[in-house]
């Protein structure tokens, strides 16, 4: 029995890391600054990652979905500051 192995899933892979992280770091306040280049990147591999004809599309939809989320959760957090203080 061969194994081959998966080509083409380090877009995916990639892009799925960064988002998670990226989301685990918008719920911390300080810290939050610095997912910025973490969304970005995953956003970047996770649309190379689609618009290749391998595997792995699962993982790049979820690293598009969470980097997406995070910059929400961040622009949630920071908004809801800037109201509190409004007040």
């Amino acid at each position: 029995m061969t194994v081959t192995p998966i080509h083409g899933t380090g877009f995916a892979v990639t892009s799925m890391i960064l988002g998670i992280l990226a989301l685990l770091l918008s719920f911390v306040p300080i810290l939050n600054v610095g997912l910025w280049p973490l969304a970005i990147l995953a956003l970047v591999f996770g649309g190379i990652a689609l618009g290749k004809k391998y595997a792995g599309h699962g993982m790049a939809i979820s690293g598009l979905v969470t980097a997406l989320a995070s910059i929400v959760v961040f622009f949630l957090m920071y908004g809801g500051a800037d109201a509190a203080s409004a007040l």
